[in-house]
């Protein structure tokens, strides 16, 4: 569970100037002074459609809920993209169904989280996350063709391969799903990865597939064919995200998204100038007068199907 929030008007405003908020969407790599400062530098990789867009929007959410995995929300470079993204799920969109944005075939950015560490107190910890589309790294398995997200991949301190639970749950597409995985990761250590970079395999929309008799087995035969590849790798799983169902704070935390966001801050070395840590920690909600202000209490339901 995580730890309860004061209600938003108790929560004291910090005074504009020392508020880290942007109105940027998103940042570009050079925008994100690449190699220089303290933090994590994580390059998310993911075929399209297989959930990347739901984990980045659900790190994000917890974070306008209150302190999650042991950290806390301290600003962020691009907030307008983060409350974009969340915008399209709740009821103020208008839709009747939540819509994910898709990511551009051939962007390739960044988006910011600026987070307090648990450890030493009040350290900021700055985590710079690649959001390029499914179809560049399609591209890139077939001719090598990465772009510009190459020189972050480059750069990376960790990489997250997100495999496509829904994929693995049905045994028509089991094989090939892993098959997939096997063969971006093979692209990506032997191509572009630094031999320092941590991988972690994260497989999405598990609540799909831990109750089958065999999720065992599927789990055992991810990590089978990725570590064949390279022992650098490790597996973990991500489901039950709550995020469209109630903004209400106090609701149980989706399966594995604090041990991915711990994963990932954790050792980093890279990004750019830590961004100074906001007093009194506020939500997202408490800095951005945008769409966040709009939403109703309640969210859209949707569930395995997100990008």
């Amino acid at each position: 569970m995580t730890a309860p929030v004061a209600d938003e008007a108790a929560v004291a405003q910090p005074p504009p100037e020392l508020r880290t908020v942007s109105a940027g969407e998103k940042l570009t790599p050079a925008q994100a002074q690449l190699g220089g400062g303290r933090g994590s530098l994580v390059a998310i990789a993911a075929p399209p459609a297989s959930g990347k867009t739901t984990l980045l929007v659900s790190l994000y959410e917890q974070f306008c809920r209150g302190p999650f995995a042991g950290f806390t929300f301290a600003g962020s470079r691009t907030l307008l993209g983060f409350e974009r993204m969340l915008f399209h799920t709740s009821y103020a969109s208008g839709r009747q169904r939540p819509t994910l944005a898709h990511t551009e075939h051939g962007d390739a950015v960044l988006l910011h989280l600026a987070l307090v560490a648990p450890e030493p107190p009040g350290a900021p910890v700055d985590l710079l996350m690649l959001d390029a589309s499914g179809e560049v790294f399609t591209t890139f398995v077939d001719h090598d063709e990465l772009g510009v997200a190459r020189e972050v991949l480059r750069c990376a301190d960790k990489v997250v391969l997100v495999v496509d639970g829904a994929r693995l749950a049905d045994p028509r597409t089991r094989h090939t799903c892993v098959a997939d995985a096997r063969y971006l990761l093979r692209a990506l250590t032997e191509r572009t990865l630094r031999r320092s970079a941590a991988v972690l395999a994260v497989v999405t929309k598990w609540d799909l597939i831990r109750r089958l008799p065999e999720a065992a087995a599927i789990r055992a035969d991810v990590e089978r064919a990725l570590t064949s590849v390279t022992s650098r790798v490790s597996v973990a799983v991500v489901g039950d995200l709550p995020m469209f169902v109630t903004r209400e704070i106090g609701g149980p935390e989706p399966r594995g998204l604090a041990h991915l966001l711990r994963w990932m801050v954790t050792a980093g070395a890279r990004p750019f100038t830590p961004a100074a840590a906001v007093p009194d920690r506020p939500r997202p909600a408490d800095l951005f007068q945008g769409p966040a202000r709009l939403r109703r209490p309640g969210r859209l339901r949707h569930r395995a199907g997100a990008r």
